[in-house]
């Protein structure tokens, strides 16, 4: 019969982890980055994001920093977040540098629709999220595109609706306003 595989714990021994010098400097810099103490647990579970499941002491920091802008400050929420960092294929400080620019490039655009669709960019659901960065990111979409494209939406404000017109430009060709306007 195989041998059972190795049971994989969050938590580490923090007396065994004391004599890595990152231990102590990932703990206290975390506690800075939320404005708060850790618990003896969370204090366990950080470590083991790094001794364990391998990311490096910048990284988890960063993630740290990055959780604690959003108002999470907690451990759970650092894990989740580099869990998510590393479906995207993050690994070192400068991947997390470049993922935390793209995404605020992406809150922005968020921020820029969201009042062109005359809404909170709170009440932007995940989906819209995606399909608007999609529209900069993909298919080259200004500003100057989506107004058009709302002008064209004839009181279906929405971005369901707005995407279709788009997607349909694109497919027809029509990667400029003079172009849409022409149709």
């Amino acid at each position: 019969a195989p041998a059972p595989a190795a049971e994989h714990t969050d938590r580490v021994d923090l007396a065994d982890a004391a004599n890595d010098p990152y231990v102590a400097v990932l703990c206290q810099e975390a506690q800075n980055a939320f404005g708060k103490g850790l618990s003896r647990s969370e204090m366990q579970r950080l470590v083991g994001l790094y001794l364990n499941d391998g990311w490096k002491p910048d990284v988890i920091l960063l993630c740290c920093a990055e959780v604690a802008r959003q108002g999470r400050r907690t451990v759970a929420a650092v894990a989740h977040l580099l869990a998510r960092w590393r479906e995207d294929g993050v690994e070192t400080g400068e991947d997390a540098e470049r993922w935390l620019k793209r995404a605020q490039q992406r809150e922005e655009w968020c921020t820029d629709a969201a009042a062109q669709f005359g809404i909170e960019p709170r009440a932007l659901t995940n989906w819209e999220r995606r399909t608007i960065a999609r529209w900069h990111e993909e298919m080259g979409v200004g500003h100057e595109m989506i107004d058009e494209a709302l002008l064209r939406a004839n009181g279906k404000n929405t971005v369901r609706y707005v995407d279709g017109i788009l997607r349909a430009w694109r497919a027809q060709g029509i990667t400029t306003i003079d172009a849409a306007r022409k149709q």
